[in-house]
């Protein structure tokens, strides 16, 4: 009995918990340096000398200093082929404040394609920001400070740089409301307050004009559906159209989200939940299938049902694992109990043996 009792204690020790191989997450950026109102772009790269059959990352990065605005957080796919030794994925983001920002990951999880997890070392890269020496003169700007439609979100976001936005809103909505602020309060402002819109596509103008009179115009292209579909949704780098699809995947349950003050319908896990699914085309590349959408970031991309399977896979593995171990301590208990009623029998004989 004690030769299998060794032999299960030898097979739990080697269970592969991970595999070594040199793995690297890599950042990198286009630039070191960067004054604030900056855009960079920031490239996380996955290397590893076995092939990747999974990976998931959270970007982790100054929230006060940075901000992310094209691309998500939260990362996952499975790559489903034994060639892919590399990853790169690339996000944009904007500098809020003087300082420096860390960029790296956190959470993260690289498996080869057998699903074994590799050892994975993390190289972060540094970013310096500071005032801009080709700042707008705030005296004598015909800029605006702020711009936005009141319960609804501009694509893109708000930059004083940036002269032209959209938004999409359903039928039901034939006013909206939009705040404007200069960024010379002495500036004039006109265009902006309660503006009458109407089916179809509406051009609307924000004019900022300085002590100067130079005139500066912001343009919002307001799109009023004229029926219950929603023909089209506008991301930082991505126009979405939702399609219908009856194949819903497993587990998950319909539900709404609202994107860009538009009421889509989705599918998510849990109604707590931040991501939800959406059935349609991407059309700058023209692929159809089912997408990701993460409300939190306003972000969407391609969904990879492998990774449901996979995680329920490693739940299995898991699961295996705890039977192994509990059925392990149960052994090593009844050894015990047993040694300790021998113990005592042994004892009660030596003590009756003294008696007589």
């Amino acid at each position: 009995m004690m030769k299998y009792l060794f032999l299960l204690i030898g097979l739990l020790m080697f269970i592969p918990y991970g595999v070594q191989a040199d793995t690297s997450i890599d950042i990198t950026s286009s630039k070191k340096n960067i004054s604030i109102n900056d855009t960079i772009t920031i490239y996380v790269d996955i290397s590893s000398d076995d092939s990747i059959g999974y990976y998931e990352y959270t970007l982790d990065y100054n929230h006060s200093k940075l901000k992310l605005t094209s691309g998500s957080s939260y990362n996952v796919n499975r790559t489903n082929d034994q060639i892919t030794k590399k990853i790169t994925r690339s996000f944009k983001f904007k500098a809020l404040a003087n300082g420096s920002s860390d960029i790296s990951v956190k959470a993260y999880a690289v498996t080869d394609i057998s699903n074994n997890n590799l050892k994975v070392k993390v190289n972060p890269t540094t970013i310096s920001i500071s005032d801009s020496d080709d700042s707008i003169n705030d005296n004598a700007s015909n800029y605006l400070s702020s711009l936005e439609v009141k319960n609804y979100k501009l694509t893109p976001e708000f930059d004083e740089k940036i002269n032209d936005y959209n938004l999409v809103i359903s039928d039901d909505v034939n006013e909206i409301t939009i705040i404007a602020t200069a960024l010379n309060e002495n500036s004039e402002i006109q265009g902006d307050g309660i503006v009458q819109v109407n089916p179809g596509d509406n051009k609307i103008e924000v004019s900022v004009k300085n002590d100067d009179g130079e005139k500066n115009v912001y343009t919002i292209l307001v799109t009023v559906n004229d029926n219950d579909s929603i023909k089209e949704i506008i991301f930082a780098e991505t126009t979405f159209i939702p399609l219908e699809n009856s194949n819903i995947p497993k587990n998950y349950i319909k539900d709404t989200t609202i994107i860009n003050g538009m009421q889509v319908d989705c599918y998510k896990l849990s109604e707590n939940s931040e991501y939800c699914l959406i059935y349609g085309m991407n059309s700058n590349t023209g692929e159809e299938g089912w997408y990701s959408y993460y409300e939190k970031d306003n972000t969407i991309q391609k969904y990879n049902d492998g990774i449901d399977e996979y995680y329920e896979n490693e739940i299995k593995d898991l699961q295996f694992l705890i039977y192994i171990l509990g059925g392990t301590i149960i052994f090593f208990g009844i050894l015990v109990i047993i040694f300790t009623i021998k113990l005592n029998q042994k004892k009660n004989l030596s003590i009756a043996k003294s008696l007589k």
